[in-house]
């Protein structure tokens, strides 16, 4: 069963930095690229939340380890 995954706003201010940052300086497949992976992962989330890491401020929030 798939749980929802809902982004903080330092991770929507990151991911935003992120793109912005490789849209400046990188090709468009390396942003497609970087948007298909935080895809991945969200999924991955979703589906097998206990299979990362719990936060050392919050235990029901999980972190995903940069890949």
């Amino acid at each position: 069963m798939a749980i929802e995954v809902r982004w903080s706003l330092e991770a929507v201010r990151t991911f935003r930095y992120n793109l912005d940052y490789l849209s400046e300086n990188w090709s468009f497949r390396e942003v497609q690229r970087f948007i298909q992976q935080v895809d991945c992962v969200t999924s991955r989330l979703a589906e097998f939340p206990e299979s990362y890491r719990p936060s050392e401020k919050n235990k029901k929030v999980r972190r995903a380890p940069r890949e």
